[in-house]
């Protein structure tokens, strides 16, 4: 039995600060995941390429501190149909792409701390559509206290940070 049929059963990993991590290592091992629900790529240097191949079984994502996950990274993740917790802490995003999150039909938890270029225009469009029901913003300089107080007004949300 190779090393790599340990590797197909896995239902976590850890790849956070992987230095050298990237789309090629990534395709090399990500399609004998099939049954990983949780990883965590914080810190690595994955691009949309990475995202559109993610195991379709995951139900926790942390992409936190990856440079390269934007707005037009976030259409990548629209497979991933069981996931309820992503990490995008600390991403280049401002919001525009976050209208592509309702296609997650179980996303509950939404980590977008530090977001610095998060506005409140990007945000207020995804939770139009959405039934997130926690929502991190600290450290988004550009969200409004009006935002802040119009999340726990009447829109979904039960918890927002």
């Amino acid at each position: 039995m190779g090393g790599h049929c340990l590797l197909i059963r896995f239902a976590g990993l850890n790849l956070s600060n992987c230095e050298g991590c990237g789309d090629d290592e990534l395709e090399a091992v990500l399609p004998q995941l099939k049954w990983l629900t949780r990883l965590d790529l914080g810190g690595t240097q994955v691009t949309l390429a990475s995202l559109l191949i993610l195991p379709p079984r995951l139900n926790w994502l942390s992409l936190n501190y990856c440079p390269h996950v934007n707005d037009a990274s976030l259409a990548g993740l629209a497979h991933l149909r069981d996931l309820s917790t992503l990490n995008l802490s600390n991403c280049p995003i401002t919001g525009d792409g976050l209208h592509e999150l309702p296609a997650l039909p179980n996303l509950k938890k939404l980590l977008l701390n530090y977001c610095r270029n998060l506005t409140d225009a990007g945000l207020s469009r995804m939770l139009i559509l959405s039934i997130v029901k926690t929502v991190r913003v600290g450290g988004c300089p550009l969200i409004s206290k009006k935002m802040r107080r119009d999340l726990l007004g009447p829109i979904v949300l039960k918890h927002m940070y």
